[in-house]
């Protein structure tokens, strides 16, 4: 029997191309995303669909807890397995410390927060009292969850807790058979992050300055893929990663050592 794999912010950008490279590797695939995303859903869909894959849509606000217990219970009933959590959805609002909104830090918690955590407890409860078996939670960090970064305060301070958390449920799960781990990506190359360089020119950063502090500043050069995150994303979610557990692994070609 296939596994089955939910990924929130699933149906663009890094959760896009991990929700294609598991589905790749042979898994049921759940695309999870906001009702407005309904259209880069479907277009995942049809091109996981025409390799063979196996992937349905399912609309999810990460910051409703019982949205996403009702989601994992649907996966479970339409498969017949679930195996493999992906707290992907996130955001980042781009600001100076001094200037962060009372309304920028809650959006942020709310997603990159509450979201993760309620992926977390729903995920473990489905492991744990339906199916008494082992699973994967494999949640998203960042670099700027490794250490703080220029006018992006909050959404580092939302990263740091993620990073807290896995180290957390992946003591209090591994009796239960149950890794956690998250991935911590540098500058990837989608639209969440051309938002940011576009936000920090507002800010007065040159795109020179941007570039530099983004692009230049790694060891290995070039431009970081959502593929090259879902590599690692399709590792943490194989029986190769058995005693892998605890670990927000980077992602950045070279640029912070930890």
């Amino acid at each position: 029997m296939r596994r089955t794999a939910l990924i929130t912010g699933g149906a663009r950008g890094i959760g896009e191309a991990i929700s294609k490279r598991l589905a790749k590797d042979g898994l049921n695939v759940v695309i999870c995303d906001l009702q407005n995303q309904n259209k880069a859903a479907m277009k995942t869909i049809q091109e996981i669909n025409q390799f063979g894959g196996n992937a349905v849509f399912y609309p999810l606000d990460v910051r409703v807890k019982s949205q996403i217990e009702k989601t994992i219970d649907n996966a479970y009933e339409k498969f017949g397995t679930f195996d493999v959590m992906v707290n992907n959805a996130g955001i980042c609002l781009v600001n100076s410390f001094a200037d962060i909104t009372e309304d920028e830090l809650e959006k942020q918690w709310a997603v990159n927060v509450k979201g993760v955590l309620f992926g977390m407890q729903a995920a473990a409860r489905k492991f744990k009292d339906v199916q008494n078996r082992t699973g994967r939670i494999i949640n998203a960090a960042s670099i700027s969850g490794q250490l703080g970064m220029p006018n992006q305060g909050a959404y580092c301070s939302t990263k740091f807790a993620v990073k807290a958390l896995t180290q957390t449920a992946a003591q209090e799960l591994a009796a239960d058979g149950i890794t956690v781990n998250s991935y911590c990506p540098g500058t990837v190359e989608t639209e969440m992050q051309r938002g940011i360089l576009e936000k920090e020119v507002e800010l007065g950063i040159s795109k020179e300055e941007s570039r530099k502090i983004h692009y230049d500043s790694s060891a290995i050069k070039g431009t970081i893929m959502p593929d090259d995150v879902a590599g690692l994303v399709s590792f943490l979610a194989s029986s190769n990663s058995n005693f892998i557990t605890g670990q927000s692994i980077i992602v950045d070609g070279g640029l912070v050592y930890r």
